[in-house]
């Protein structure tokens, strides 16, 4: 494949819910261990999430006040930025229009340094392209314009550039539906807590905002886990 695989990894409740009042029971710790234990030991070592999660993760890392006036005069070629973590642990940044201020270029997340790679359009200012050098970020361009991201480009290009073989999607919803619209989810990975959250205003796993896909995803396993949950793992039909 010339792109890299991308498994879907999400804690959800029975009701498949993403987020909601189930988010804070007690054994829903439990499942969110198993999901964070298995995020870098069993999928991979690249996780992914879109622009609107990424307000939690600026929380951890750090938000940089940024002065983008002075880069106004810098000279900035439109061409990917490339650096190469030598363990291959990274967290890839969805953020078509560049507006992720990260204060470092790495962070700490489940005992791993995981080095920040920016996944934009061409909509980014130049400005910003400028300060994520200075900063230390690497970042590629994946589409023109921010209304048409090709996902499919930045795939091929985090395998060839970074020699990235599995990314671990990991949300938003609307980023998971972005990536199931055009076919480029291989597998599912979905950790069960033992609650119904019945919320219809809580977010499901993925958004589509599109028309009905009937591709199918066959259990490839079950596991039962800690707290009562269940690890559910789909693979997409070859067929």
């Amino acid at each position: 494949m010339e792109r890299s695989n991308v498994i879907c990894h999400m804690v959800t409740s029975i009701d498949g819910k993403i987020n909601g009042q189930y988010a804070r029971e007690p054994l829903t710790e439990q499942t969110f261990g198993f999901y964070y234990e298995t995020l870098f030991t069993q999928f991979g070592t690249a996780m992914a999430v879109g622009r609107a999660t990424n307000v939690e993760s600026l929380n951890v890392v750090g938000r940089a006040e940024v002065d983008f006036k002075k880069y106004e005069n810098t000279e900035i070629d439109d061409e990917d930025y490339v650096i190469k973590d030598p363990d291959k642990y990274y967290f890839l940044s969805f953020d078509r229009k560049g507006k992720c201020n990260w204060a470092k270029s790495h962070f700490e997340h489940l005992g791993k340094r995981l080095l920040i790679v920016e996944i934009l359009t061409k909509d980014a200012k130049k400005e910003y392209l400028a300060y994520l050098r200075e900063v230390g970020i690497p970042y590629i361009f994946a589409g023109e314009s921010s209304s048409t991201m090709d996902l499919n480009m930045a795939l091929i290009k985090l395998k060839t550039k970074f020699g990235i073989e599995n990314v671990v999607l990991c949300g938003g919803a609307v980023l998971n539906g972005a990536f199931f619209r055009d076919s480029l989810i291989d597998e599912i990975s979905l950790t069960v807590a033992p609650y119904v959250e019945g919320n219809r205003d809580a977010k499901s796993f993925v958004e589509l905002w599109a028309d009905y896909n009937n591709t199918p995803y066959p259990l490839k396993e079950s596991t039962p886990i800690p707290g009562g949950g269940v690890h559910l793992l789909f693979k997409k039909s070859e067929g």
